[in-house]
């Protein structure tokens, strides 16, 4: 028995099997097999035999790189399936489909797989010496494509615009909403003009031809071209239907642009909910009318906002914002100094445009004066022209954030009214501040500052941003006492409505604030229980509203069941029917969603998105809009030099990534600045942390890169990311799993694994004005 089982030895690495694994099914292989094993004996034979079938077979594995920590991955399509792998490992699969005439099979997986462990292997021996890191591009707000079911289709194409020669080629995929198409030789398509396109080859149902179609030009690369349906008629639409319907199980459907447009509306999202900017809303007379508050933007709501009035109408005047918005598109930003003067008990604002100053005269004595004051800050401005779209559009559960069981009423129409989307940032730096400070004083008159004191007015309605982490479960009223533990102190409170995932809370004494993180007990609903400790309840902090001293609160996920999870569950389920429910604000929902989407399409920031997996925290997504500024300008450059990615070191090193890391955790540190030095194209090619170059030594690296180049100053913001918002995605991702799961699944771990996120904002200008770079 033990002689029969050593028998089975291991017979992969014969030379035999890479000589005739690809002649498995040939006519000649039984010949050549019974040639080349006439030496060896019969077990050996059959474990050849089987060995040679098994790697011979069609595989259906998808190959993945990115998760076995092989750098520079790229999308490669075989047969309407998707894989990653980069440089080395896409030569071996295209290799072995030569060898194995165009068929994918185990032991073309299994070539790559052995390639990718050697791989990882040399990369981890000299990680230490190679910071290059390589990161993927996530286009944010990218409107102009193509939203329907496509279909992997090829049928022949005539294109012709305008009257001129028509052109031959084949379509690749097909959808509702437009074609791609492969050119059958190279030849350039005028992207200002129609494209019509005849398919001599499709037939309605009743054998007639397809009318030529009339498409927009999209994009082009290479042969291929992109195009988009232009004004198709429900004819049209019939027609195209009709034909995805009778093929699509013959034909694979590409969802590979679901998934892209998916994972970019996820990470949009998990900016949104974290970022620390405050977008504010004008209208055609440039007029503030509305911000967008979130949990992160809250210091900018309470230095700009008190009871029913705001700073803002006067921050973000006419006067100020007309000459702004005459610009070009890439110069619409600026910088808006403030700070307190406090007089006989009472505190005045002071604001003023570092521009309007220049033209003054007025900029070195308010800057010296102002960065001396309490409430010193500089807040960066960008402006962005913005159309708010107010058609209701028919609702799909998932596709937009379904916080009620009810359709959400129509917005207001006037929302159609606002043109214009200011986002402020704070961009306060100590290091600019200590520069300034020690510039010599222009001795100007204090009182030549009068006429920039600006008043509290009403007119700026805030809305909370939706998010997952906001109560979308029943919420009940119930008054009860609460008490908070914050920093060794009790503070009373009231709760006013609570559900099974949070509370609200009113403080009958004013507060300043609370901290992101806190335990409350429920002194007179514990005497209700027996079963669970409701003295020491651990929860966060969602928003804080000082104008009315209200808090919302959620429960933290300390990976034990939360005993107030599951005391109001059971409150709820023995007092149904008695409880007051609370009926939410749609109406603010409606507008929230509204601007949301005006700002996604207008205004979002570069972005790094940082990702946990196998125990490595690495920058992974770099999230880019489409944007005439410099800075997104810069990185989409860079990222068409190196197809699609973009390396990590053009901006900063692994190592100074860690520093960032490292201070923030335990300093604290979220926001720091990044000296980047420019070579005369207005290319990266060195940059330092500048907490890491002490006194001068900040200016000689500015002055050195001034010598060869140019410097850029970037303000680094470091946020963590809990959890994504996949209640936002639902219903794309239910889509992507009925069509491949393992997409979906990849989609998910994607952003789940993200556990922070790295703001970029392009400081250089406030550098030159405070430190004189």
């Amino acid at each position: 028995m033990f002689e029969i089982r050593s028998e089975f030895k291991d017979v992969s690495n014969h030379p035999i099997i890479s000589q005739l694994r690809a002649l498995v099914g040939e006519p000649e292989f039984e010949a050549l097999f019974n040639q080349l094993t006439e030496g060896e004996d019969t077990n050996t034979r059959f474990l050849l035999r089987m060995e040679l079938r098994r790697v011979a077979a069609p595989c259906q594995r998808v190959i993945d790189l990115r998760p076995k920590g092989i750098k520079r991955c790229q999308l490669v399509e075989h047969k309407g399936q998707t894989h990653y792998m980069d440089e080395g490992a896409r030569r071996i699969f295209e290799a072995g489909l030569k060898e194995f005439a165009g068929r994918y099979t185990m032991a073309i997986y299994e070539d790559i797989d052995r390639y990718a462990l050697s791989a990882r292997q040399l990369s981890q021996d000299a990680e230490e010496e190679d910071d290059t890191h390589w990161l993927e591009l996530v286009p944010f707000g990218n409107s102009l494509s193509r939203d329907s079911e496509r279909m992997h289709f090829a049928t022949p194409v005539l294109i012709s615009q305008g009257g001129n020669t028509e052109l031959r080629g084949s379509t690749t995929d097909i959808s509702a909403g437009g074609v791609q198409v492969n050119l059958a030789q190279n030849a350039y398509i005028n992207p200002e003009a129609d494209v019509e396109l005849t398919f001599p080859k499709l037939t309605d149902a009743n054998n007639r031809p397809w009318p030529a179609l009339t498409y927009q030009f999209i994009s082009q690369q290479d042969n291929k071209v992109k195009l988009k349906l232009k004004d198709p008629d429900s004819f049209v639409r019939s027609l195209i239907d009709a034909l995805i319907d009778q093929h699509q199980r013959r034909y694979k459907l590409d969802i590979r642009h679901v998934q892209e447009s998916t994972l970019a509306r996820g990470f949009e999202q998990m900016l949104l909910n974290h970022s620390s900017a405050l977008p504010v809303f004008l209208d055609g007379s440039f007029k503030a009318r509305y911000c967008l508050t979130t949990q992160h933007n809250r210091h900018l709501q309470h230095q700009l906002f008190k009871d029913e009035q705001s700073l803002l109408p006067q921050l973000l005047s006419p006067r100020c914002m007309a000459p702004l918005l005459a610009r070009p598109e890439h110069q619409r930003e600026t910088y808006l100094l403030r700070f307190e003067h406090r007089q006989q008990g009472k505190v005045f604002h002071f604001a003023a445009e570092v521009d309007h100053l220049r033209e003054q005269g007025l900029l070195e004595g308010f800057l010296r004066f102002a960065v001396t004051k309490p409430g010193w800050q500089v807040l960066k401005l960008n402006l962005f022209h913005t159309e708010v779209n107010t058609e209701v559009q028919e609702q799909k559960p998932g596709s937009e954030l379904m916080l009620t069981d009810t359709p959400l009423p129509a917005p207001p129409q006037e929302l159609s009214q606002l043109k214009v989307l200011a986002l402020l940032r704070d961009v306060t730096q100590q290091w600019l501040t200590e520069a300034c400070l020690q510039k010599p004083d222009p001795g100007q008159d204090p009182n030549q500052l009068a006429p920039f004191c600006i008043q509290w007015q009403p007119g700026v309605q805030c809305i909370a941003m939706r998010f997952n982490d906001m109560r979308i479960e029943p919420r009940y009223r119930y008054k009860t006492p609460v008490q908070l533990y914050v920093d060794g102190k009790n503070i009373d409170a009231e709760m006013s409505d609570f559900s099974t995932q949070g509370l609200c809370l009113t403080f009958p004494q004013p507060i300043d604030g609370l901290p992101n993180d806190m335990d409350l007990a429920l002194p007179k609903l514990q005497k209700l229980s027996s079963r669970f400790d409701l003295m020491k309840l651990p929860y966060r902090l969602v928003h804080f509203d000082a104008k009315h001293q209200r808090a919302h609160l959620m429960v933290q996920n300390t990976g034990q069941a939360h005993p107030a999870k599951r005391f109001f569950k059971q409150l709820i389920a023995a007092n149904e029917g008695r409880l007051q429910m609370l009926e939410e604000d749609e109406a603010t929902f409606a507008i929230a969603r509204v601007l949301r989407q005006s700002l996604v399409a207008s205004a979002l920031p570069c972005c790094i998105f940082v990702q946990k997996e196998n125990g490595r925290v690495l920058p992974h997504w770099l999230g880019l809009p489409q944007s005439p500024l410099p800075l997104p300008a810069m990185l989409a450059q860079l990222s068409q030099l190196s197809e699609g990615q973009l390396a990590l070191e053009s901006l900063m090193s692994l190592q100074h990534f860690r520093q960032l890391l490292e201070d923030w955790r335990q300093q604290q540190l979220a926001g720091q600045s990044l000296l980047v030095a420019l070579d005369n194209a207005g290319m990266p090619v060195m940059s330092r942390l500048q907490r890491l170059l002490p006194g001068i030594e900040t200016r000689r690296f500015v002055d050195q890169a001034k010598e060869k180049g140019s410097a850029m100053v970037l303000l680094l913001e470091l946020a963590r990311t809990p959890k994504p918002d996949m209640h936002y995605i639902q219903d794309e991702l239910n889509y992507i799993g009925r069509q491949a799961l393992h997409r979906a699944k990849r989609l998910e771990a994607d952003l789940w694994s993200t556990v922070a996120m790295i703001e970029l904002t392009d400081i250089t200008a406030l550098s030159e004005l405070m430190a004189g770079h």
